[in-house]
């Protein structure tokens, strides 16, 4: 099953690349030291065994000042809890799972383990102020595709998609202790390199640290950043090529989370991983453009793949993606 909620400000809505529901209905809850906690709850349809479900919140820092929140997820008889954002070193690290439970979490989303009914999603945030300029999605989908990924709308399109992309950036070329752990905030940082006053490379990877897990991988910590930096953007678990097109159409590159078993995904520089993300930019008849920041240097970041090897990598499993705002973009270059 799939499932999407998309609530944000009237602002962010019209320049988001996939429809909004509508706007969030902030519940006040206690004051404390000056701020107070908003709340939104979000309830969820049955989902079966086998599902990811994926949550996301970007705020606009100058609407409302240094903020924290977090997500938990809410059963008749348990609560889970996702890591806070922003994350502490003395934060409290993800709860081990009760025995036998319906739900495992992880550090940005949740996974189904039995049929999930009654539930809903609570966002906590911390705030001096009301939200005012903000994006909150929760999506859902199947973990593992059961069936070959449709890659057919891609290749059906008769013109071609190209975002011009000023940054090309390799993460080989961090310090080695850190080099093969920064895909996330290096890709990252290449998308937020199309807007203007967009963050260096270097700050990017410090802010993508977390503390917790010891990676740089965690998806509410790429979008809270971008977030600081006036860009809001989401994380969402897609299915199908139809929402990446828009995105692509609107002039708003993509980070993708990818993976793929030895020699499935021709001309990559990697031969094979469990986990790895780029940047989706262009698309044209049966293949992709990214900008893969495994690669050995620079020059070398720019990748053509199959669309078919491509679709599998990142649609067959979990779907993940980075996703902004286009229409607050000033330096879009897109071309069709």
């Amino acid at each position: 099953m799939e499932f999407v909620r998309r609530l944000a400000s009237p602002d962010v809505a019209l320049s988001y690349p996939l429809d909004i529901d509508g706007s969030a209905p902030w519940s006040r809850d206690k004051s404390t030291d000056g701020q107070a906690t908003w709340q939104q709850e979000i309830s969820l349809p049955v989902i079966p065994a086998g599902h990811i479900i994926v949550p996301s919140f970007a705020l606009r820092e100058s609407s409302s000042g240094d903020y924290a929140f977090n997500f938990s997820l809410h059963t008749e008889t348990t609560r889970f809890d996702l890591q806070p954002v922003p994350v502490q070193q003395s934060a409290q690290a993800v709860a081990a799972n009760p025995p036998n439970a319906a739900v495992s979490c992880h550090i940005d989303c949740w996974h189904t383990e039995q049929t999930l009914s009654a539930a809903k999603i609570r966002l906590s945030l911390t705030s001096v102020k009301k939200p005012t300029c903000y994006l909150l999605t929760v999506s859902v989908r199947a973990l593992q595709n059961i069936v070959a990924v449709d890659f057919t709308e891609a290749r059906s399109m008769t013109s071609e998609i190209l975002i011009s992309v000023p940054a090309s950036i390799s993460q080989m070329q961090a310090a080695k202790e850190i080099r093969a752990s920064i895909c996330s905030p290096t890709a990252l940082a290449m998308a937020l390199s199309v807007f203007d006053n967009a963050p260096s490379w270097d700050d990017t990877v410090q802010a993508c640290y977390d503390p917790q897990s010891g990676g740089y991988g965690a998806w509410p910590l790429a979008i809270q950043w971008a977030s600081r930096h006036g860009i809001m953007g989401a994380v969402e678990a897609l299915t199908n090529w139809r929402d990446a097109i828009k995105i692509l159409r609107c002039g708003v590159p993509m980070v993708c989370s990818i993976r793929f078993a030895k020699g499935k995904l021709h001309g990559a520089p990697l031969t094979q991983t469990g986990g790895h993300l780029v940047m989706l930019h262009g698309l044209s008849g049966d293949h992709v453009q990214v900008k893969d920041p495994a690669a050995k240097n620079d020059k070398q970041v720019d990748r053509r793949y199959r669309l078919d090897e491509f679709s599998e990598a990142w649609l067959q499993r979990r779907g993940a993606a980075y996703i902004f705002c286009g229409d607050l973009m000033q330096n879009q270059q897109a071309a069709e």
